[in-house]
């Protein structure tokens, strides 16, 4: 004789109102007391099993490898964290689609073999739960010993020179009302295309001023003249020079128009530069034609 007896699993109390129909099994049960199950009307939660895989292994220092976690049911949902030696590869735990889940690692710099120790670890989501961890033992071999990198060197010579171009054939005539007169220096041009970057001044200084015709035997200091530099042009990191007011303390005693100091690329090419100038007249001066000189210095090192 025997019997056919369906079993029902529920979750919680049926009689609480919470019971929830779960997996179920016809079993036959046989006269001797013995029973075997004939047909799964659905079965429990289905584990997942991981399977590791790893192209190109083995892998090459440095190389980019691809890791798949394959699962054992082709519907399984969840994510999966892969490892290597207990240290998470991916920050975010990769989805499983497909029943598969990716990620790609950095094989480590050697020069002797070694071997990663890789585990794929899988957290379910749905009607499964989690079976055995994929585990792979990655070898990782070193650069292939038919390269070479040739040590190189050179020493860059020094080059470029330095120029200061300054217009002393142009006579620049100030124009005067009452005892202030006032004009603009020609063009100063500083041309420096020296790879060792020294640095560099300019300056100017005011000689005296003597009259001549009606007013010779006049003169007067040539602290008297002041000024504003200017510029068109300036090289990296060139800088002007302070304005310098007439008589105090006037260009008697040399000033700077422009200046760099030492440094890569500093003051490499060419600044264009010049001043309005400032001539206060003494009122004891005898009226009259007067000349003086504004000399242009420049202060470098060697290339």
């Amino acid at each position: 004789m025997q019997f056919e007896v369906a079993i029902y699993c529920f979750t919680g109390t049926q009689a609480s109102g919470v019971g929830e129909w779960g997996p179920s099994t016809f079993m036959t049960i046989n006269a001797d007391g013995s029973f075997t199950a004939n047909q799964a009307l659905s079965g429990p939660p289905q584990a997942v099993n991981l399977t590791l895989t790893a192209n190109p292994n083995p892998a090459t220092s440095g190389a980019t490898v691809t890791l798949t976690a394959t699962a054992s049911v082709a519907g399984a949902t969840g994510t999966v964290q892969f490892e290597n030696n207990g240290t998470n590869i991916n920050t975010t735990p990769a989805q499983v689609s497909g029943g598969v889940a990716t990620t790609t690692l950095t094989a480590p710099t050697v020069t002797t073999a070694t071997t990663e120790s890789l585990t794929a670890v899988y957290t379910p989501s749905g009607s499964f739960t989690a079976g055995t961890a994929g585990a792979l033992s990655l070898p990782v071999n070193p650069a292939s010993a038919n390269s070479g990198t040739i040590p190189l060197a050179v020493s860059v010579p020094q080059s470029g020179s330095f120029t200061l171009t300054v217009d002393t054939t142009d006579l620049v005539s100030l124009t005067a009302a009452g005892l202030t007169a006032t004009g603009v220096t020609t063009p100063i041009v500083v041309a420096d295309t020296r790879n060792t970057y020294p640095g560099w001044s300019v300056s100017g200084q005011n000689a005296a001023w003597t009259g001549t015709g009606t007013a010779a035997g006049g003169t007067f200091p040539g602290s008297q003249l002041g000024w504003q530099p200017t510029d068109t042009a300036l090289a990296p990191a060139v800088t002007l020079g302070a304005l310098v007011n007439p008589v105090t303390p006037g260009l008697a005693t040399a000033a700077p128009l422009a200046s760099v100091h030492a440094g890569l690329g500093n003051g490499y090419g060419t600044s264009t530069l010049g001043a309005d100038l400032t001539l206060t007249i003494p009122a004891t001066a005898p009226a009259g034609p007067y000349t003086s000189g504004l000399t242009i210095s420049a202060v470098t090192s060697n290339p």
